[in-house]
């Protein structure tokens, strides 16, 4: 039987078949037996075209492929319990899908199907990206939970269950506030209602392990285009730990720079000032708002602004330097600072730190220490001139006074011894008495020499050393070699006294401590310096051990050469001798 011979037995009801042949599916009528009874236009379409072989037109049965397959089986389930039937069934051929309706009843099947390849497609399209997502959700490094709008677990994945402790069963037979510090929800309630708005929330929570310990976490939850609640949550528990303990160090260092001594602050270069402490505020006179701002140079006198444009390019060339400036304050006041810097790099730009101490007070003691010392050194040449004046009145006298009064004593007994012979017994005696005047004679020009030399004061300074070496040599068996280049130059006689006095006590030292055999020494003139040199080849000494030591006759000469304005160097080691000398301006 085909289908042309048969349309007219299906047609029992024009009307009917005007109704079914409208639907878009397929509907066809068979026999217990599988006979076709009735076909509407869609099935006829699909059958002709082949693309159902289970239906085949050209024998008329529907059974007639293979019993083995599942239509049959449905069929024959449907007809045996007469029980709705559907079936879904893919041909691979030509990769369709159709899905099967099989309503039984005792004079047969009625069987409604159709094509559902589009929404498979979608299915499988629909179940590949939820897998996708599943796994995207699993291998999320961060905690991501899905909820109803009433906070229940619809979906969790691994990384939220091994942040808080709890298997995936536990979790999705709970609310949401089972991860809650219940403290924290209880003042700042989860926004349900702001959620279900669509608006979404990003916060800071405080969440609960399964054994009570306290985890930080952003959470960032929105609602979905299907209702529910997707919450992302970080574990921001080392991050938040981190910053505290950045915070607690930011605390800890603004109290150590706020208890310095001394100003600090910390300035781009160039560029604002980015940090500075609560005693630079108060030294400097500027408020919060104005300190950033203040140009590098604001705190100094005009004259001294080049002189801190050199150290600060000697700062960012050496990486640290120093200076003693006067600073000025907002209000004007000019302190004395001793300043201190370093170079360094933060976040990849150049800055100056700057640090600052007060040193008025030392400045005020070194300025009375400067006036103790010249008041000490002016007293210092009084007395030295007092006694050098007292010196020439003592020599004068003796030479004059007592010189004079030997003098008459030697006359007068030369007289006597002529008149008396020499085999008396007052002869000798008077001799005696006659040598030992000529002995006496002779020390008291030596003492007034020492005293005052008069050649100091007759021929000039160099004949004065150069006779002061002479005596040296016959006193003490030292060779001595004196020389000068000086022929007539007049000289403060300050100047003339202080040298002669110097050259005498160095002498002195060589005599009592340095066993030399040649003391050489000279009196120049260079450049406008006057230049005495005094060299022997004696023992020699470590002259840090004797500076320390603060020996007198070395004060003496250093504190002479001060006073005269000029300067005074010594250098020695031992075993090879000594050199003093002294520069004086003229």
């Amino acid at each position: 039987m085909n289908v042309d011979t048969k349309t007219a037995v299906w047609s029992d009801s024009a009307s009917l078949s005007h109704v079914i042949d409208r639907i878009t599916d397929g509907f066809f009528a068979v026999d217990p037996d599988g006979n076709y009874t009735y076909m509407n236009k869609k099935a006829e379409e699909v059958l002709r075209s082949g693309g159902e072989g289970a239906n085949d037109p050209l024998t008329g049965n529907v059974f007639a492929d293979d019993k083995s397959d599942a239509f049959f089986k449905s069929c024959q389930k449907a007809l045996a319990h007469q029980q709705y039937q559907c079936l879904e069934s893919y041909r691979a051929p030509e990769g369709r899908w159709t899905e099967y309706h099989i309503y039984p009843s005792p004079t047969g099947l009625s069987i409604l199907f159709q094509d559902i390849t589009d929404r498979k497609n979608k299915e499988e399209a629909r179940e590949k990206a939820e897998l996708r997502y599943h796994n995207l959700i699993e291998q999320a490094s961060d905690a991501i939970m899905i909820t109803d709008q009433q906070g229940m677990f619809l979906e969790v994945n691994t990384t939220l269950c091994n942040l808080f402790g709890y298997t995936k069963e536990e979790l999705l037979q709970s609310n949401i506030s089972r991860l809650l510090d219940p403290v924290q929800l209880k003042n700042e309630p989860i926004q349900f209602a702001l959620l279900a708005s669509g608006q979404p929330v990003l916060r800071e929570r405080r969440m609960l392990h399964k054994d009570g310990t306290i985890i930080e976490v952003e959470a960032n939850v929105k609602l979905t285009p299907d209702g529910r609640l997707l919450a992302i949550a970080r574990d921001i528990t080392e991050r938040k730990r981190a910053a505290q303990q950045i915070l607690r160090e930011k605390e800890i260092s603004e109290s150590i720079i706020n208890s310095l001594p001394g100003v600090f602050l910390l300035r781009e270069y160039p560029g604002n000032i980015l940090r500075w402490n609560d005693r630079f505020e108060s030294v400097s006179g500027y408020s919060p708002e104005e300190i950033p701002h203040l140009p590098g140079l604001q705190f100094f006198e005009e004259k001294d602004k080049d002189h801190m444009r050199q150290r600060v390019q000697k700062l960012l060339a050496e990486g640290k330097s120093s200076s003693e400036i006067v600073v000025v304050t907002k209000d004007g006041r000019r302190i004395p600072f001793y300043l201190t810097g370093k170079v360094m790099n933060l976040d990849g730009k150049t800055c100056l730190i700057i640090i600052g101490l007060d040193i008025s007070e030392r400045k005020k003691a070194e300025e009375e220490l400067s006036q103790a010392n010249e008041q000490l050194r002016d007293l210092s040449v009084h007395l030295q001139n007092i006694r050098e004046d007292e010196r020439k009145r003592i020599a004068l006298e003796i030479h004059d006074e007592l010189g004079q009064q030997l003098t008459a004593l030697k006359m007068d007994l030369s007289w006597a011894i002529k008149k008396t012979t020499s085999e008396g017994i007052i002869y000798p005696k008077l001799s005696g008495m006659n040598m030992l005047i000529d002995q006496t004679i002779a020390s008291v020009r030596r003492i007034s020499s020492e005293l005052r030399p008069s050649i100091l004061d007759d021929l000039g300074l160099a004949e004065a050393l150069d006779w002061q070496s002479v005596e040296f040599a016959k006193r003490y068996r030292i060779r001595t070699n004196f020389h000068s280049n000086l022929n007539e130059l007049k000289l403060n006689p300050n100047i003339v006294t202080g040298l002669f006095r110097i050259y005498q006590e160095s002498l002195t030292n060589v005599a009592r401590h340095a066993q030399a055999k040649t003391v050489v020494s000279s009196l120049d003139l260079v450049e406008g310096q006057l230049i005495l040199k005094i060299a022997d080849d004696g023992s020699g000494f470590d002259t840090q051990t004797v500076e320390n030591k603060g020996t007198f006759g070395l004060i003496g000469i250093k504190e002479r050469t001060l006073m005269m304005g000029g300067a005074y160097t010594i250098s020695s080691s031992p075993d090879k001798g000594t050199m003093v000398t002294i520069s004086i301006p003229v």
